[in-house]
C-alpha cells in the first residue's frame, strides 16, 4: 500500500457506511511527518530556523519515499 502525502492524517466515516462518505480534516500525512521531524530538528538546533524548516520537509519527503518502496 502506497502512502499518499496529500492524504489526510485523520478521516471519519459519517452516516451510512454503505454511502462511503468520508470527512477528512486537519493535517496531511506530509505535514504531520514534517512537524515530527521539525520537533526533533529544533530540539537539537545547530542551524538557523530556515534550514531547520527545509530539513524537516526533506525528512518528511524521504520518509514518504521510503514507505512507498
Amino acid at each position: 500500500m502506497k502512502t499518499n502525502p496529500n492524504q489526510p492524517l485523520v478521516s471519519i466515516l459519517l452516516g451510512d457506511p454503505n454511502a462511503n462518505y468520508v470527512h477528512s480534516y486537519g493535517l496531511t500525512k506530509r505535514e504531520y511527518f514534517a512537524a515530527i521531524a521539525m520537533n526533533a530538528t529544533i530540539s537539537n538546533l545547530t542551524c538557523g530556523h530556515a534550514d531547520a524548516v527545509k530539513q524537516a520537509v526533506w525528512i518528511a519527503d524521504a520518509l514518504i519515499e521510503e514507505l512507498n518502496k
